[in-house]
């Protein structure tokens, strides 16, 4: 102390050191965290105990238009990604369903696929996931709302092209069917279909021509014709050949076989 007008003055000093130095690795872990969020090209959020969206990346930003002036609270969050009130209610017991899910497994949150309605008025398939932050940043959530807009129209797209080819197939007045590489059955149409008594088309996948009501020789013949043509990797076309169909009617038919070929060129 020292003497002073009127009186003395006494001053406590409490070494902080630790304490200073526990908030500046904190500090720094936690701009550490958001840098890689920030840095992340998928779109995340980081929102607290309290329903606060802390933080969202520019990824986020970019992909649903919202800003965190637009969404503060979770509460502002959902009425704007999910406006029909009824999916809203769908979405929110979905996502609280899997996260006592996870909690209560000790399991990691499994994503889920929800439309999210964006700044713009466009709509997004978005495959949802979530996970609480442990240790220093106990309190936060991490949201990642990753954009499947394009895969699940590319999913979509091919869905429709398959029914359009199914429907093609079906109707052709042609016997048509396809095989795996050892001459097993993976489908047919209708009219092959009947010509190897079968009911259902569906009933040939797995069999082989063993199975259907072919001599054997001939069944012979036709894998020999199989194998041939795909191990040339060539077309044979228009050759003539025998075929005893399943009510015993002799038949002489005039055959196509094209090799198919998978996205590895195989």
């Amino acid at each position: 102390y020292r003497p002073a007008a009127g009186g003395r003055l006494v001053a406590f000093l409490r070494d902080i050191t630790e304490r200073k130095q526990a908030h500046d690795l904190l500090s720094a872990s936690e701009a550490r965290l958001r840098a890689i969020i920030e840095l992340s090209p998928v779109p995340m959020a980081l929102n607290d105990d309290s329903h606060r969206i802390t933080f969202l990346n520019s990824a986020f930003v970019a992909t649903y238009g919202y800003t965190k002036d637009d969404i503060q609270t979770l509460a502002q969050w959902w009425p704007m990604a999910y406006p029909d009130p009824g999916y809203r209610r769908w979405v929110g017991e979905t996502w609280q369903a899997e996260l006592e899910r996870a909690k209560r497994a000790g399991v990691t949150f499994s994503p889920f696929e929800v439309a999210i309605r964006c700044k713009d008025g466009r709509n997004k398939t978005v495959l949802a996931s979530a996970a609480s932050i442990a240790g220093k940043f106990e309190g936060e959530h991490l949201v990642v709302l990753y954009d499947i807009t394009e895969r699940k129209q590319a999913e979509e797209a091919l869905w429709k092209g398959e029914v359009m080819l199914s429907e093609v197939i079906r109707s052709v007045p042609q016997s048509i069917f396809w095989k795996d590489r050892d001459s097993v059955y993976l489908g047919c149409n209708k009219v092959f279909a009947r010509s190897a008594g079968l009911d259902d088309p569906k009933a040939i996948v797995g069999k082989t021509d063993f199975d259907l009501p072919w001599p054997r020789a001939e069944a012979e013949a036709y894998r020999a014709d199989d194998q041939s043509v795909m191990e040339s990797g060539e077309p044979k076309r228009h050759f003539i050949e025998p075929l005893q169909q399943a009510d015993g009617k002799r038949l002489w038919i005039d055959v196509t076989k094209v090799p198919l070929r998978a996205t590895d060129g195989r």
